[in-house]
């Protein structure tokens, strides 16, 4: 996560989700930002055109959850400059997610420590499990999601990635985990190879879970990877058979697809 996609389309699926099952299920829940410094080299983080008030964007994504995207909608600040470009007047920090109303803090905790190269990830991650000892279901936000082998934990761009002996170490100790999952060009059967080699790693060590992912379509596509401890199976119950079924998953008129669609089953 980089603070400057707060505000985009991307958090308006993460969060929507998010909320969507705090309002339906009494867990306690820590998100990791794995938040890292802003990068200057593209313009990810573009797409808060959702948020402008117009006809459409209150048919398409208002409808979904009204008192989310007032708040988006207030902490972004839009303005069209021209007919391709729209420009953000707020301030676009993860921190104010945090001290925001968008979520229910008396059931959320924050482990917000930039992760960079220069520091001991260990003890990053370490701090992690401090932080966010009271979560039983823990939200994971790196960049691009998953390790991939290209990019051992000694190269600069680890940053974006979260590796399995973290994941690992997370389900151990009892907590449930969602995975944010960029979505590369790769063909699907590659691009899933890294969930089915998660799973290899938990039967490995003895851990019962259930995991499936859905995606968010909306732009740059997301997956949303779950992986749930028996005791929390409710969760996959609230996803499959509400959330989905909700304006978030169904087709809306305006829209070429759902906002989600179930992923995989793994």
């Amino acid at each position: 996560m980089q603070d400057r996609y707060t505000g985009d389309i991307g958090d308006f699926g993460k969060y929507g989700l998010l909320r969507y099952l705090l309002d339906r299920i009494d867990i306690k829940l820590g998100i990791n930002w794995y938040l890292v410094p802003n990068e200057a080299h593209n313009a990810d983080g573009k797409h808060i055109a959702y948020l402008l008030n117009e006809k459409q964007n209150q048919a398409i994504f208002r409808i979904c959850d009204s008192n989310l995207y007032d708040a988006l909608h207030n902490l972004v600040k839009p303005k069209r400059i021209d007919k391709r470009t729209v420009a953000s007047y707020g301030s676009r920090l993860v921190d104010r997610i945090e001290k925001s109303h968008i979520f229910n803090t008396k059931r959320l905790s924050f482990y917000n420590k930039r992760l960079t190269p220069a520091i001991d990830r260990c003890e990053w991650f370490k701090n992690s499990l401090t932080e966010l000892a009271d979560s039983e279901v823990i939200f994971l936000d790196p960049d691009n999601g998953l390790e991939v082998e290209s990019c051992p934990k000694s190269n600069k761009k680890s940053v974006k990635y979260v590796y399995y002996d973290e994941t690992i170490e997370y389900l151990l100790r009892g907590k449930s985990l969602i995975i944010y999952q960029h979505r590369d060009m790769k063909p699907e059967r590659e691009f899933y190879k890294r969930f089915l080699t998660l799973l290899k790693k938990t039967k490995e060590m003895n851990i019962q879970s259930n995991i499936f992912s859905i995606r968010f379509n909306r732009y740059s596509v997301r997956e949303f990877i779950f992986i749930l401890q028996k005791r929390h199976s409710k969760i996959k119950d609230i996803v499959v058979n509400s959330f989905m079924r909700s304006k978030w998953g169904v087709a809306i008129q305006g829209a070429k697809k759902p906002h989600f669609t179930f992923g995989r089953e793994f």
